[in-house]
């Protein structure tokens, strides 16, 4: 808007108000089993490859500790002594960069804010493989929340969100007064617009890439808010101007809602400044001129069809069809299935030629790969097409067809 890895665990200090700590471990990839089955003596199978995202319980160990704001040390687990935040690191500082420990390197950036007359500082590490991880992803999506729902930041918005609700109940804020101080942390970060930082008109970034950044535009902030709200139970959507973006949180009063969707009440709340309170509109926008976009997570599936001829009789050419499928997330794909047919071309009353394949491929994580292959057998006298189409309980299939097959095919 003009306004404006694979490592899953982010690692953050809140310096001077909050300080914690977490060890980064080694984890190993996960097997997973292949489904394996016969079906009119077509043998297929599919399954989970090898390349399984990690969970943050695999790869996280420790003790993570929040420092309150009246300098008492509060843990939010129960093993391992308080260790020197500090220790371990070369050339650590207070100041925005990249610094090395060990065989790591992290990313440091601190936020400065006041609420309600309090002075708050908070000040991330993420490592750099997280930052780069997210650099490589695309940038194109037009819906938003689901920059705000991605898997691998999980950890990092969590804490934060963690250590925001514990600070704020040390200093006895109510349950909304904690969510606008989330606000007012967001209110903290620079505005700077992505053409400026990115030379993009459009470039709309995970959290992640706003905190190393330490910058961002009306779309990064909210979506950054959104995050943060949404972990900590608040009912949130993003709400999409003509060239501006804003958050909508969740009301029970309708005298201030400023938004209504579905069967719920939102107040807007600007995420770019201060100029303006939780449900006050600026004059420039337009708030019947609204997109809503509500934090439901839906998986975007990438697949590729292969497919050879290898054999034939008298009636039919048979072919070996396989498929590599991918979530690109946010979030889990779940009941993840691949169905292979043959249509008829061209279509005619949606005639398939049997037999037909449904093959299981189970859950797959955020970048989790699936892989199926069957075989299927095309009549001679007939043209048609090798059609694959992947489907699921929570995205939008996905369909691949082949170029139209001819009776003059090398075996």
């Amino acid at each position: 808007m003009s306004e404006k890895s694979r490592p899953k665990t982010i690692f953050f200090k809140a310096a001077g108000v909050l300080f914690f700590t977490t060890i980064l471990l080694i984890a190993g990839s996960i097997g997973l089993s292949i489904l394996f089955s016969y079906a009119d003596g077509f043998g297929f199978y599919g399954g989970l490859n090898d390349h399984t995202p990690l969970s943050a319980s695999q790869n996280i160990s420790g003790d993570i500790y929040v420092s309150a704001h009246n300098g008492k040390m509060v843990r939010s687990a129960e093993s391992a002594p308080v260790t020197d935040v500090m220790a371990g690191f070369e050339g650590l500082n207070e100041t925005p960069g990249l610094v090395g420990s060990g065989d790591l390197n992290y990313y440091v950036q601190t936020f400065n804010w006041n609420f309600k007359g309090d002075s708050w500082s908070y000040t991330v590490y993420i490592p750099k493989e997280s930052y780069d991880y997210f650099k490589t992803k695309s940038h194109t999506r037009n819906d938003y929340e689901q920059y705000a729902l991605s898997d691998y930041d999980r950890d990092c918005v969590q804490q934060i969100a963690q250590t925001l609700t514990v600070q704020g109940q040390e200093h006895n804020y109510t349950r909304e007064e904690i969510g606008l101080n989330v606000i007012a942390f967001v209110q903290s970060i620079s505005y700077t617009s992505d053409l400026e930082t990115t030379g993009f008109d459009e470039y709309p970034r995970y959290p992640v890439e706003t905190l190393v950044d330490g910058s961002g535009d009306c779309e990064d902030t909210a979506i950054l808010g959104a995050a943060i709200l949404n972990e900590m139970g608040f009912g949130v959507v993003l709400l999409e101007f003509p060239h501006h973006m804003a958050l909508g949180v969740r009301t029970e009063d309708p005298k201030t809602a400023t938004i209504s969707f579905g069967n719920s009440n939102y107040y807007y709340i600007e995420t770019t400044t201060t100029d303006f309170k939780a449900g006050e509109i600026p004059p420039n926008v337009d708030i019947s001129n609204v997109v809503v976009h509500p934090l439901i997570p839906v998986p975007k599936m990438t697949a590729t069809l292969t497919y050879k001829p290898i054999g034939f009789d008298l009636d039919y050419i048979y072919y070996r069809v396989e498929a590599d499928i991918k979530n690109n997330g946010p979030g889990k794909a779940e009941n993840t299935s691949v169905h292979f047919f043959v249509e008829k071309y061209p279509p005619s009353d949606l005639k398939i030629w049997p037999p037909d394949f449904d093959i299981g491929v189970g859950n797959l994580s955020e970048d989790g790969t699936g892989y199926a292959k069957t075989t299927l057998r095309v009549p001679r006298t007939e043209e048609a097409k090798i059609v694959l189409a992947v489907h699921g309980d929570n995205f939008s299939p996905v369909t691949l067809k082949t170029e139209v097959l001819h009776d003059d095919v090398e075996v």
